[in-house]
């Protein structure tokens, strides 16, 4: 049996890492993939206080998919990384737009509400 001394560490990345994107390949017939992650967390990058946000991210596959662990590790990296709600969608879609190469692709990210605000970004990208 294992104790909590024996789990291999985790190392928290300082800020996303799209390496650690992996992918498989996509079934045939899949036309669209929607993937939510309701626990993600970042800073404000002025008062340094937690953000809490849903990322949804919906895409048609070309010939790959995202392994959705592999998505959960990448938005670990946002934890202890400064951000706004609108440049995260942003960054989102350029780190996996070139790596999943999906004919469509959009990032939604919601942050929770903080001051009675809540904001919403989308970013969207299909090929030309």
């Amino acid at each position: 049996m294992k104790t909590l001394k024996e789990k291999p560490e985790y190392n928290l990345q300082a800020q996303p890492d799209p390496g650690r994107f992996d992918f498989f390949p996509a079934p045939s017939l899949t036309t669209i993939v929607t993937l939510t992650c309701s626990e993600v967390t970042s800073l404000c990058p002025i008062t340094h206080q937690p953000d809490y946000a849903t990322v949804e991210i919906v895409y048609c596959p070309r010939h790959l998919c995202l392994e959705t662990k592999s998505l959960k590790e990448y938005l670990f990296g946002y934890r202890n990384f400064g951000n706004f709600c609108e440049s995260m969608a942003t960054q989102i879609i350029q780190d996996l737009y070139p790596l999943l190469q999906p004919i469509m692709l959009r990032v939604d990210v919601t942050f929770t509400s903080r001051g009675g605000i809540t904001i919403h970004s989308r970013a969207y990208k299909e090929e030309e």
